[in-house]
């Protein structure tokens, strides 16, 4: 499907009290759990406006089924059909280089998911997954009356009414060759998905810059697989100690590393702490100086608290992010592959980063700029305009 397609048929004009939303999305160990969090950000914010939300979620190990249903969402769970989710294929294009992340063939996760949403019939469908283009989304589009995507790599065909992409420098036009006419596309960081907690009054730190960094945050991810975290304490760990820097280590529920992270803190006797399942991230941000993490849906956290970052990438669908995030003077990149972390190059860039006051303090108001936390509410609002007719 193209641009020059038929456009997908609007649904008719419906309530926006009551709206019944439902939400396809996965987490795993090998696909991480951003998917998951910034669906239960807008299905948040979506109840808050008085809408049911509802979950369909694949029962890969990691999974976050747990976790939505103790925020108070009802979660349909599909059965795991095939082998556990593997590394994104390089020889294959658009949603078949993630074909396992589905955990079945994308026929039979559509026929799955039409049979959930005819017991619940939404007005709203929204889509997060690499695994899902529009042949999945025109197998489903007659169960419900809005088709909604949420992505950020633009690299495959969508049959849907909204598609969302909080890329930074991200155009409408991007998705020019993807969507079909009449799509309306949200795109940059204006539409960045960010929990309430992020553009709270008094939720930023004070505007000055330390001259000595006193407080890092290190945070890779809600699983982070490949345990980087060990990897980055390792090279930095001299540094803390030599320069009395505390830092913070936030883990996701996940985490699959815990005592291998834990003994190696005690056995130095780092000043770390560790946490695990963090509900408070604006609170920990607004204390650190500087923080380690992955330029995924973190990273606008982190700009919209004006937090300058050392970037490591964790994946080949991070690397345009990492650019982005880079060129916009809010973060570095410490290491474009975790393998790179244990070069001298990445404890190159973290002393650097550590000493360059003025890059500090440009990166700090070049992020707040960049975010300001208030994407979920455009979203909400633009969705409920169209299924109300607007």
């Amino acid at each position: 499907m193209t641009g020059t397609d038929s456009p997908v048929k609007s649904p008719e004009p419906n309530r926006t009290e009551g709206l019944r939303v439902a939400i396809r999305a996965d987490a795993a160990l090998q696909m991480g759990t951003g998917h998951i969090m910034r669906c239960l950000t807008l299905a948040q914010a979506l109840r808050a406006r008085g809408a049911q939300v509802g979950f369909i979620c694949r029962a890969h190990a990691g999974n976050l089924t747990g976790v939505i249903e103790q925020q108070g969402f009802e979660v349909h769970e599909l059965p795991e059909q095939m082998p556990p989710p593997e590394l994104p294929n390089p020889s294959a294009q658009g949603a078949a280089a993630y074909a396992s992340w589905l955990g079945a063939s994308w026929q039979e996760d559509a026929r799955q998911t039409a049979h959930c949403l005819r017991g619940y019939c939404p007005d709203v469908l929204l889509v997060d997954h690499y695994g899902i283009d529009a042949a999945w989304e025109s197998a489903v589009a007659d169960q419900v009356g809005c088709v909604a995507v949420i992505d950020d790599l633009a690299n495959r065909p969508h049959h849907c009414h909204v598609l969302i992409d909080q890329t930074l420098y991200r155009q409408a036009s991007d998705y020019a060759p993807w969507v079909p006419a009449g799509c309306q596309v949200l795109a940059g960081t204006d539409y960045a998905m960010l929990r309430a907690e992020f553009c709270a009054p008094g939720t930023r730190p004070p505007a000055e810059t330390p001259a000595k960094v006193r407080h890092v945050m290190l945070c890779l991810g809600g699983v982070d697989a490949q345990n980087v975290t060990q990897a980055v304490l390792q090279v930095i760990a001299p540094t803390l100690l030599r320069e009395s820097i505390r830092l913070e280590v936030i883990l996701g529920r996940q985490f699959p590393h815990l005592a291998s992270v834990e003994a190696l803190v005690a056995q130095q006797s780092l000043p770390v702490s560790l946490s695990v399942g963090v509900n408070t991230m604006a609170q920990r941000m607004a204390l650190a100086d500087l923080a380690i993490g992955a330029p995924g849906t973190s990273a606008w956290e982190r700009c919209a608290m004006g937090l300058p970052t050392l970037m490591v990438v964790l994946a080949a669908n991070q690397y345009d992010n990492a650019r982005a995030l880079a060129r916009a003077g809010v973060a570095r990149v410490g290491a474009w592959e975790p393998g790179e972390i244990a070069s001298g190059a990445f404890l190159a860039h973290w002393q650097q980063v550590l000493a360059d006051v003025p890059w500090r303090t440009q990166a700090r108001q070049r992020a707040i700029q960049l975010c300001d936390g208030r994407g979920v509410d455009r979203i909400v609002a633009r969705i409920m305009q169209f299924v109300a007719g607007a």
